[in-house]
């Protein structure tokens, strides 16, 4: 449940514990830009391998709680991380959905916190050692990356704990994620900006733009949801013979119902005889203007006697 998976028809396959799991080239090639700053081939191969690894782990994690649940998950591994998809049949309870989010970084813990004790156990390794340093990753990409991957952005793990724990409907709820998603990732991004660390400044700013964009992308999506609704309920009246006209010009001057209100205003206007104000209004829609609204105000207006003449003017603008 990672950020930035990429296309995985290329890459190995293969199942592991009855899982189908797909590592598509792209992972290891990441993988392998960032450890370029190790110094050595022999650390970079360590840093792909456990890297590589560690997001199985963390994938398979999700797995088995999504066999658990009584799904039929298949793992992909790609870009930045990986991706479980648990295939379901049902929808999840709060915290079935808590539980299947925090699976991953868990196994994570659990396996860092076992190289932890078999390093105490084992004794320190000699220092600049290739034994440190593979002790080193494997901490870090066990421990670290489940720390990072709990915190409360969208769409890592945390977030979608976050999603489960606020309350509200479904879609309240998301949307009130996001909100903590971007104030966190923009944080998350100056403070490490601030340290230096380029690469994870650029990716929690990344994460803190998608988020910013979910937060808008909702709130005109209920916008459009309200004005359609609003326009349903002035098309029920129309049809119980109400005079609307003045909800009808409130509503054209709503950027995401207002051509159909337009359209509305004009037959309302012509259905009462107002034949020069539905032209009038009519032309002004100009060439976004139905040819068959013309040739009904034309009807109207001369009780039938023009229906021809206005049908065929529709036909020749528009034989469609």
């Amino acid at each position: 449940m990672e950020p930035f998976v990429a296309s995985t028809r290329p890459g190995l396959r293969f199942r592991l514990f009855g899982v189908p799991v797909a590592i598509h080239p792209s992972l290891p090639f990441v993988l392998a830009l960032l450890g370029l700053s190790t110094g050595s081939v022999a650390r970079i191969a360590i840093w792909v391998a456990l890297g590589t690894l560690a997001v199985l782990i963390h994938e398979l994690g999700h797995a088995g709680a999504a066999i658990a649940l009584g799904g039929r998950p298949r793992v992909v591994l790609a870009g930045l991380g990986g991706y479980t998809e648990p295939r379901i049949d049902r929808q999840l309870s709060r915290s079935r959905a808590i539980g299947l989010a925090f699976a991953g970084p868990a196994v994570g813990l659990v396996v860092g916190g076992i190289v932890a004790v078999v390093t105490v156990l084992a004794g320190r390794p000699e220092a600049a050692s290739l034994t440190e340093y593979t002790v080193i990753v494997a901490l870090w990409v066990n421990i670290g990356w489940s720390a990072i991957n709990l915190l409360p952005v969208l769409p890592l793990d945390g977030g979608h704990i976050l999603t489960e724990l606020l309350p509200g409907e479904p879609q309240v709820r998301q949307q009130r994620a996001y909100r903590v998603s971007t104030a966190v990732a923009a944080a998350a991004a100056i403070a490490l900006f601030r340290y230096g660390l380029v690469f994870g400044g650029l990716m929690f700013g990344l994460l803190a733009m998608m988020s910013f964009r979910a937060v808008g992308a909702d709130r005109v999506a209920r916008r459009q949801s309200r004005s359609a609704a609003d326009l349903a309920e002035v098309v029920d009246r129309i049809d119980a013979g109400e005079d609307v006209e003045d909800d009808l010009r409130n509503l054209v001057r709503d950027p995401h119902v207002g051509a159909t209100s337009r359209t509305l205003l004009v037959e309302h206007l012509a259905q009462a005889g107002r034949f020069d104000e539905a032209r009038r209004l009519s032309s002004d829609l100009g060439s976004g203007q139905p040819p068959t609204l013309a040739f009904l105000v034309d009807v109207l207006a001369s009780d039938g006697r023009d229906g021809v003449a206005a049908l065929l003017e529709s036909f020749r603008r528009s034989p469609s």
